[in-house]
């Protein structure tokens, strides 16, 4: 036992002795269970670290590039094979090093790997030799011969795997013809969906007429009469009707635009001015909406009936909302390139995680749907118009403390 001890540190003695042979051998987990001085003072100079015997040499090495670039060798030579290579290490902003590196398995006496050792020598003045290079191309000639049975197995491998993608890629193609086959049939319940709303929209049209032309009748029949309650019950049906034909039309105007029969057809018009007639020929935007406009005309080349219709369904909306405040700002604001329209209220406003959704059609927040009637067709139909004109909506909310809608739209 004294014998192996002295003959063990002798060898270690010998091997730190020569300064250009680097020696270290490395466990399974890459640990170290010996390096002499000379690898030492290289991983000191390379990576500025002072390395210890149990410690992973993985931990070491700073360069994601030369620590993947180890990890590959080191389990190869683990599996079993004995291989030389002339690799670089070091910094990649600062000089690289240039060594031949002999790779080993280390096995007991049963010839169980339990580790590796690798025996470095610097060759980084000899990297540039062309006589180093010619051997370098010869070993790697003979690898190359070597690897050729490696690679041939790897071609069957490849092959066997291509098989089995060309077995997926039928699945696959399978499926896909079940989802088209799907998406057809959404197609057409779409359709259908949107005859139904075209259907619906013209019957209703006409009973709403009758009961409009009964109306006006009733109010000229009356007029010279002051009977305070009549009036307003007239004006109650009055407001249920345009109530009701507004409903119509967004119905009928959503079915249109899902259908892709809606066009834009632009011609220069001053929006400013379309705005105040709006708000003043409305009565109920009248008394609840505040203008901030331009004082000069602002004329954008766009389809005049789409952008009213932004700017309508904006307000139904802030007014529908915020009944309680009945304060809600208008503001328009324009530039050489676009005009922006902003309509705030300080109604009951909506979830933040909600936003999103609101402009799909029939969609509506379930928290607001109990409070306020509504079909949520107002800003589908902004959207949808929105996209026809090329301009863009920006929603901003919070739950009882109102919303902010901006629309921009390009002049």
């Amino acid at each position: 036992m004294e014998n192996s001890s002295n003959n063990t540190l002798i060898l270690s003695n010998i091997l730190d002795c020569h300064p250009n042979l680097v020696v270290f051998a490395l466990d399974k987990n890459f640990n170290y269970i010996y390096f002499n001085k000379p690898h030492f003072f290289i991983m000191k100079n390379i990576w500025g670290v002072d390395i210890k015997l149990n410690h992973c040499m993985m931990d070491y090495i700073n360069s994601e590039k030369d620590r993947k670039k180890a990890f590959y060798n080191f389990h190869r030579a683990l599996s079993g094979e004995y291989f030389t290579l002339i690799e670089e290490y070091g910094d990649e902003d600062l000089e690289r090093t240039f060594y031949k590196d002999s790779y080993y398995p280390l096995k007991d006496d049963d010839g169980t790997i339990y580790g590796l050792t690798v025996i470095v020598e610097d060759v980084t003045v000899n990297q540039t030799d062309k006589n180093e290079i010619r051997t370098i191309v010869s070993k790697l000639e003979e690898q190359i011969d070597t690897r050729s049975i490696e690679l041939e197995k790897i071609n069957n491998d490849l092959q066997i795997e291509n098989q089995r993608r060309i077995e997926s890629e039928k699945e696959l193609f399978n499926v896909k013809n079940q989802i088209e086959k799907s998406l057809a049939k959404e197609m057409e319940l779409n359709k259908l969906k949107t005859k139904f709303i075209s259907m619906v929209s013209h019957e209703l049209r006409t009973p709403l007429t009758i009961i409009q032309s009964a109306t006006f009748l009733l109010e000229k029949s009356y007029e010279r009469r002051d009977d305070e309650k009549f009036l307003k019950n007239l004006d109650k049906i009055s407001k249920s009707i345009d109530t009701m034909t507004g409903l119509m039309e967004n119905v009928l105007n959503i079915g249109k635009l899902e259908h892709g029969e809606v066009k834009a057809s632009k011609k220069v018009f001053d929006i400013a001015k379309e705005i105040k007639d709006l708000v003043k020929t409305n009565k109920v935007y009248n008394r609840v909406v505040k203008l901030n406009l331009p004082k000069e005309s602002i004329f954008v080349d766009s389809d005049k009936i789409l952008c009213i219709q932004i700017v309508n369904n904006l307000l139904s909306n802030a007014v529908k909302y915020s009944h309680n405040t009945p304060e809600i700002k208008l503001k328009l604001k324009a530039n050489g390139y676009q005009c922006k329209i902003t309509v705030k209220d300080k109604g009951i406003g909506i979830d933040k995680v909600n936003i999103s959704n609101l402009t799909e059609a029939f969609k509506r927040e379930d928290s607001i749907s109990s409070l306020v009637q509504g079909t949520g067709l107002g800003l589908s139909i902004v959207k949808h118009n929105l996209d026809l004109l090329d301009g863009s909506m920006e929603i901003e909310s919070e739950l009882g403390k109102g919303t902010k809608v901006t629309v921009i739209i390009p002049r």
